[in-house]
């Protein structure tokens, strides 16, 4: 730590990591506030990453396989080469794992108060060639003019992984299936459903001959409250103003409309003949399923919509399904969020997202005032139907035991003093760009009541 920008970076020169040329920019026009530095070398990071803190539980899948075949009536040695084969996945799914996602080399966070927020770098220099190019993330002008929350990413170049473990999983399966199939003492309530097994099989071969290959490098989670509903469900009190509905929605850049158009049609038309069950509850005769998807014209393109909502009682604005066009596939609970998100906009954003045309390989943003109305709104909301249930219950029985759980009126005032912190930090923006064969991810919290006190000489 230091509050010297000469300071900050730590001494080691002869690393292009450390170069202070590489951090003073950082500092320009930041006298001296106050700084921070975190450092990571590369043992250091290997040990404290997910990765190596998931892989003593994905070691013990091969334990755990091992113990559910001895359970069962088959031959011992009918499943070795299926326990082999396990084995030899574990071992190969570690090294993908942390050749993709703990690539060796050190780690650097800085971070630094400003009037009005905080700015942060973290680089991670990597010790290999990075296997992405940055440029402008198309994505960004795909999230909507004005979402509360949204991440988008571009993919690492593919190297034929995901190939891999999909025909890896692919061939376990198959082993699995035909194990079962060869037992003559399985218990038939042991075995899978035929009916179900097949549905499976066509969702997984859905997805890896159709979705995935459909698919390009940039994708988006994005969240917004622009949809409204004074009474989303009719077993659900109105309320006097129109309620901010959540609606998330998935953005997917695609290389063959047709071919992710094709996915969407074998998902539903397999899954559908499961809702056959359930038809009563949703008012259909029994053994029926959904009624036919329905498609309509959008600019551009299409919408493919999951029928049944309206069966359900639910606001007719609710129109969950997919907005498709030649380069951009939108999932969404609602109609008009997909239309707008499949069509490029402009959207508005703070540093370091104010200009689109940067290279990146990641970006995000959480507009926390959006968030925060949402929320105040559904607790005015819900607030007096509680009470009505509360007062409705009657007071406890003098036997019963004391709670420690808080009351009513005391969590209510605690989710309003929640809201109200989140209305103290207006925004979190991050972007993360390739700079010397490091990845750096820059940040910017809004903070409008910080203001850092000048440092004495």
């Amino acid at each position: 730590m230091g509050h010297d920008p000469d300071a900050v970076a730590p001494a080691k020169m002869e690393q292009p990591l450390y170069r202070r040329d590489v951090f003073k920019p950082l500092l320009e026009n930041r006298s001296k506030a106050f700084s921070g530095v975190g450092y990571q070398n590369s043992t250091l990071k290997q040990q404290t990453s997910w990765v190596t803190q998931w892989s003593m539980y994905l070691q013990l899948i091969p334990t755990f396989a091992e113990k559910m075949l001895s359970d069962s009536e088959l031959d011992p040695l009918s499943y070795q080469p299926l326990l082999a084969n396990i084995n030899e996945d574990v071992e190969m799914l570690l090294a993908d794992l942390n050749r993709l996602y703990n690539p060796l080399g050190e780690q650097l966070t800085f971070a630094f108060f400003f009037n009005g927020g905080i700015a942060g770098y973290q680089y991670h220099h990597h010790a290999d060639p990075i296997r992405v190019q940055a440029q402008p993330l198309k994505s960004l002008q795909h999230i909507g003019e004005n979402p509360a929350l949204f991440s988008a990413s571009a993919d690492w170049d593919d190297d034929g992984t995901l190939d891999k473990w999909l025909n890896r999983i692919q061939e376990r399966t198959k082993q699995a299936m035909a194990l079962t199939a060869e037992s003559p003492d399985a218990s038939p309530t042991g075995q899978m459903d035929p009916a179900m097994a097949a549905g499976l099989t066509e969702l997984f071969l859905a997805t890896k001959d159709d979705l995935l290959p459909s698919v390009g490098k940039e994708a988006a989670f994005v969240l917004d409250f622009d949809q409204r509903s004074r009474q989303w469900h009719p077993m659900a009190p109105p309320s006097v103003d129109a309620l901010p509905i959540p609606a998330p929605a998935l953005v997917y850049e695609l290389t063959d409309a047709e071919r992710h158009r094709r996915a969407w049609r074998r998902y539903f038309d397999t899954i559908n003949p499961l809702f056959a069950a359930f038809g009563p509850l949703m008012g259909l005769p029994p053994g029926q399923g959904l009624p036919p998807a329905t498609e309509s014209a959008i600019p551009d393109g299409v919408y493919l919509q999951v029928p049944g909502v309206e069966l359900l009682g639910a606001d007719p604005k609710f129109s969950p399904g997919l907005a498709l066009t030649s380069d951009w596939a939108v999932y969404s609970l609602f109609r008009e969020q997909a239309v707008d998100c499949a069509q490029a906009n402009s959207p508005s954003f703070p540093p370091p997202l104010n200009d689109l045309s940067r290279p990146l390989i990641a970006a995000g943003h959480i507009d926390f005032l959006q968030c925060a109305d949402a929320a105040q709104t559904w607790l005015e909301y819900a607030m007096p139907m509680v009470r009505q249930i509360n007062r409705n219950q009657g007071p406890p029985d003098l036997d019963a035991e004391p709670s420690n759980a808080p009351e009513m009126e005391e969590t209510a005032e605690l989710v309003a003093i929640a809201i109200d912190l989140l209305r103290q930090i207006p925004s979190y923006t991050h972007a993360t760009y390739v700079q010397d064969n490091s990845v750096v991810t820059q940040y910017v919290v809004k903070i409008p009541t910080l203001r850092p006190a000048a440092n004495q000489e």
